[in-house]
């Protein structure tokens, strides 16, 4: 028996007939988004978390600033400092 045999005897309409129908493939399950790291997937279950994450990263920013603020002002305080117990230091070496 030849293929073309095989071929012409599976398609003929005696077999076919008795044949159940094909099943429609069956479409695979979407992937659950994680809602802690997708913001999307999040916004689906909370809608306030938009406002939420961007107030959060508006408060982030300005204790950023205020950090840097804060560091520049502690330079400058101890900077002067120096400054005078360098002028003191001086002045203390002239009248000795």
């Amino acid at each position: 028996m030849a293929n073309s045999d095989v071929t012409r005897i599976i398609n003929s309409d005696e077999i076919q007939s008795k044949l159940l129908p094909s099943k429609a493939v069956a479409a695979l399950p979407k992937q659950k988004k994680n809602p802690l790291k997708n913001l999307g997937a999040m916004v689906k279950l909370n809608p306030y978390a938009l406002a939420a994450k961007r107030l959060e990263i508006q408060a982030h920013q300005r204790r950023a600033n205020n950090r840097l603020n804060a560091v520049e002002l502690a330079r400058a305080m101890l900077l002067r400092l120096l400054l005078r117990n360098k002028m003191l230091n001086l002045r203390r070496t002239i009248l000795v």
